[in-house]
This record gives structure tokens, C-alpha cells and sequence, in this order.
């Protein structure tokens, strides 16, 4: 930490360029300081936000009772000292802040998580310098990077061509169901499919499973149906077969881990589990399948009465997970009870507001009535999506009840695809694309 006279010059340092004073003026704040500077700090920022300039000294001074140092115009070093020297104090008054006046309370009422949250803010502060994209520049880079831009299959070229080729990194894919429609069965065979592309290292994918309802042996049964396409009653007699299936996979394929979290688990659960993997096996998940998003709990406090709040801050902390480790995300919801007994969905049938809607890229509802069932068919309906045209539509599918494997129409097998590239539609079956990565 800086003491008192570092402080006044850093304030001094601070004010002596517009643009550093521009560029830091967010993440300075009065209770970062020593007691004697906190005014001044309200007054430089409440000045800014007024007059939109930096005060003189005189001014300053004449306002607070304090004199600061007059310091010459900095050299570029002297910016980058300066800059790096804001980010460092703020960073560490922040943690201070944290420790003396807000832990002892969260620790004393068990509220680790909210503590974490804090935490984790406090060591992000740091001076955005990145503007953004400048339209009419450099259109050809630009142009090249979305054409680039890999995409994963769901393993179903109907549904991918609605989704610009299917998910990518750092978004977010919803699937919604009423309650036994579905949800986590579908998750689950996306996942699986995925985990025979490569990603752009030449790697398999690899995945991890978070249940929030399901037992571990629960999902565990129902991955060994769905690779060896045999019913749990034919596993059952003879588990042999999904020996004989999921060895035959090894070294075609990523992992896939499942884990089972407590009821309650929020983001910051996610984050342990993640760096757990990471040190026991050696690599981050490629693909985090959230079974299911309704049953998370937000990481802050909300009250269980204010259900749209709630929704929007646990989505939005899930999606902060993707983009933190550049996952793919799948996951899931419900839709209303009323939502069984209509024939095309909205976004009014999701189950406590539209708030998931909102925030993932890509949202699709399965229709799976029991004449559906009967016909070996499965529907999914495309609320949302993020820059495609496939809102509204629906698509039927392949699925097999017994052995809840989701199947291309004109397939025996589910088969795993490949990743391609951007906003190319699925021309070939998957079975094609599978011998294309043997």
C-alpha cells in the first residue's frame, strides 16, 4: 500500500494528463484513499461530472483546504508508471476494504459466496484500454475473423443451419421443456456429439456435466445408452455392451466428467470445479453442460420473491463463466405448466420470466407429445437466435425413447461431427463428417 505522501502524489500524478485522468477515472474511488484524501477525490470527480475538466490546484485547494503538488506535463514512461501505479493501488485498496470491513460480516453469517464475488471484482480492477471495433477500418481482418471463426456441430445439420453452423465458444445454448420433456436428455446428446470435433490445437473436446438434480450414476446410465444405442434393460443383462461401446471410443473422442454439485451451488462453484479438473486432468472444459440453470443459485443476495432478478444474475454469471474460460455452454429450463397444452411456443411460456431468454444466444424448446413419442420424433422450436433467421421455426428430429438417443432422420447413428467454419450450413451427413476426422 502507498503511504500518505505517495498518495498526494499519485492524486498529483493523476490530474496532471486528461487522458490518464479520462482513462482511470472509473475505477478511483474516494474509499480507496486515506481519510484526509477522500474529499478530495469527491470534489476532483464531482467537479469532473459537473464541468467535464480537472480542477486546478487552486481550485482544489480553495475548495478542500488541501494542496496538492504541482506536477509538469509527463513523459510517455512517466503515463505508464503513473497508469500502472492507479491500477495497483486501486486493486489493493479494494482487497484492503474488503477484508477489514466487509469479510468479518459475510464470514460471520456463511455468506462465502458474496465474499468471493467481492473478491474476484477487486482483482479485475484494471484500466480498459480497448475501444472497441472501428467500423471503417481494417474490414478485411475483420471480415476474415468471422469467416474464421469456428463453430461446433450439435451434431444435427437441420438444427445447425439455423444456428449459423452451431454454437461457439464463450455462447451460450438454452433448451427449454416442461417438466419430463426432455431437457436433460437432449443436453446430453449434444455433448456427446460434440466431443468427436477437434478443437483449433487438433484436440478432441473435451466436457464436463454439472447435475444440480440427477445422481451421477443417474447420467452416467444414460451417456452408456445413448453410445451404445442399447435400452437400460438390455444394459442391465448385459453391461458388457457399454463396455464393448465406450472403449471402442477411446482415443476417438474427448472426456466428458460428471459431477453432481449441491442444490444452491451458484458460479463461483463452477469456477472450484473447473480448477479442480484443470489440476487433476490437465486441461479446462471445451464444452460446461449446466443441467439445469433453474435449480443455480445467484452468487449475490436476491430476494427469492424477485424471480426476473434472480434469472437475469444467475444467467449473467453463467455466461461470465463461459467467457472466462472460452467454453461452449449448453444448458437448460422450464417452460410453464400451461406450455403442454399449446401447439407453438413464445417466450411467455418460459417458466419465470424471460430473463434466460434475454441473455443466451441461442434458445430452443422441444416439442415431444406422446404421438411424438409413439412416431419416434422429437421437435425443437427456435425462439431466440442470435443472427440467423431461424426464429419460429421448428424441426423435427429422430429419437428413440428406449435407448434416448436424439437421431438424424436419415441416420442409424447419432455419429459425432467436426467443427466447421462460420456460417457454413451442415451439407453432409454426419457420418460423412465423421470420416472426414478419422
Amino acid at each position: 500500500m502507498l503511504d500518505t505522501k505517495q498518495q498526494e502524489l499519485l492524486i498529483s500524478l493523476w490530474m496532471a494528463d486528461a487522458k490518464l485522468f479520462t482513462k482511470t477515472l472509473t475505477i478511483i474511488q474516494p474509499e480507496y484513499f486515506d481519510p484526509q484524501y477522500r474529499k478530495v477525490i469527491t470534489f476532483i470527480k464531482d467537479y469532473h461530472n459537473k464541468y467535464n475538466g480537472i480542477p486546478s490546484g487552486e481550485i482544489v485547494e480553495s475548495e478542500t483546504k488541501h494542496t496538492l503538488k504541482k506536477v509538469k506535463a509527463l513523459e510517455p514512461a512517466e503515463l505508464k508508471y503513473t497508469q500502472d501505479q492507479i491500477e495497483t493501488f486501486c486493486r489493493q485498496s479494494a482487497l484492503r476494504n474488503i477484508i477489514l470491513e466487509k469479510s468479518p460480516g459475510l464470514i460471520m453469517d456463511e455468506k462465502y459466496d458474496q465474499l468471493e464475488h467481492l473478491v474476484r471484482n477487486a482483482i479485475s480492477i484494471k484500466v480498459d484500454s480497448n475501444i472497441g471495433i472501428s467500423f471503417f477500418e481494417n474490414i478485411e481482418d475483420r471480415q476474415g475473423a468471422t469467416e474464421n471463426a469456428v463453430r461446433y456441430s450439435t451434431g444435427y445439420p437441420t438444427l445447425d443451419q439455423k444456428m449459423d453452423g452451431g454454437p461457439a465458444r464463450g455462447e451460450m445454448l438454452l433448451v427449454l421443456a416442461i417438466s419430463g420433456g426432455g431437457k436433460s436428455v437432449t443436453i446430453l446428446n449434444f455433448a456427446l456429439n460434440m466431443l468427436k470435433q477437434r478443437g483449433l490445437n487438433g484436440k478432441f473436446l473435451n466436457a464436463l456435466y454439472v447435475s444440480l438434480e440427477l445422481s451421477e450414476p443417474m447420467i452416467d446410465k444414460r451417456a452408456q445408452m445413448i453410445v451404445s444405442r442399447k435400452s437400460s434393460t438390455e444394459l442391465g443383462r448385459h453391461p458388457e455392451l457399454a463396455e464393448a461401446a465406450i472403449n471402442g471410443l477411446v482415443g476417438q473422442t474427448g472426456e466428458i466428467i460428471i459431477k453432481k454439485l449441491r442444490l444452491g451451488a451458484t458460479a463461483n462453484d463452477l469456477r472450484a470445479l473447473i480448477k479442480e479438473i484443470e489440476i487433476q486432468k490437465g486441461w479446462i472444459p471445451d464444452i460446461i453442460v449446466l443441467d439445469y440453470l433453474d435449480k443455480m443459485h445467484p452468487i449475490q443476495q436476491v430476494s427469492a420473491e424477485n424471480i426476473g432478478t434472480r434469472d437475469k444474475f444467475i444467467t449473467e454469471e453463467f455466461y461470465d463463466v463461459l467467457g472466462e474460460y472460452d467454453m461452449i455452454g449448453l444448458t437448460a429450463s422450464q417452460l410453464t405448466k400451461g406450455a403442454a397444452s399449446v401447439e407453438v411456443y413464445d417466450q411467455s411460456h418460459q417458466a419465470g420470466g424471460a430473463e434466460k431468454i434475454r441473455s443466451s444466444d441461442w434458445t430452443l424448446a422441444i416439442h415431444l407429445t406422446d404421438a411424438m413419442r409413439a412416431a419416434g420424433q422429437i421437435g425443437f422450436q427456435f425462439l431466440k437466435t442470435r443472427s440467423s433467421d431461424g426464429v419460429g421455426s421448428i424441426v423435427n428430429i429422430g429419437w428413440d425413447a428406449k435407448t434416448l438417443r436424439i437421431f438424424n432422420n436419415n441416420e442409424q447413428s447419432t455419429g459425432f461431427g467436426r467443427a466447421r467454419k462460420d456460417s457454413q450450413p451442415a451439407k453432409k451427413s454426419i457420418n460423412d463428417l465423421l470420416d472426414l476426422t478419422e
